[in-house]
């Protein structure tokens, strides 16, 4: 069994790269999500998202060169399932995906989520 938590070994990853995999259509709409929330992820673990963003973010191309949004349900069952696999918190939703502690830390940006509330702790929703 692997180690959780500060016994685990940590290396430090691109957001760059985290944003591309959200946008690829190689991976699964979980997995998207889930890099979705690593590549934008704050102090407090709180990646914030605008309206429909993360419905742009698991879009396609329809086949005539046109980007189509993913529907809201297929967000809400990205979500749901990366809840389930312990790589997003309980109070995540499109608006606010929640990484908790175990899964990745950052120093980078603040600790503040307009969408949740102001001033959080790491993980706290």
């Amino acid at each position: 069994m692997e180690p959780t938590g500060g016994a685990q070994k940590w290396s430090a990853v691109a957001r760059a790269e985290w944003d591309r995999r959200s946008r690829s259509p190689e991976f699964r709409a979980v997995e998207r999500i889930e890099s979705a929330a690593m590549a934008r992820m704050n102090a407090a673990g709180h990646a914030e998202f605008a309206a429909d963003e993360l419905r742009d973010v698991l879009g396609h191309d329809d086949g005539d060169g046109a980007w189509k949004l993913a529907g809201r349900s297929s967000v809400y069952d990205a979500i749901t399932r990366a809840v389930e696999r312990g790589t997003l918190a309980a109070e995540s939703d499109p608006r606010c995906l929640v990484v908790p502690r175990h899964v990745g830390q950052t120093t980078s940006g603040d600790t503040k989520c307009l969408h949740h509330r102001e001033g959080l702790r790491y993980g706290a929703g």
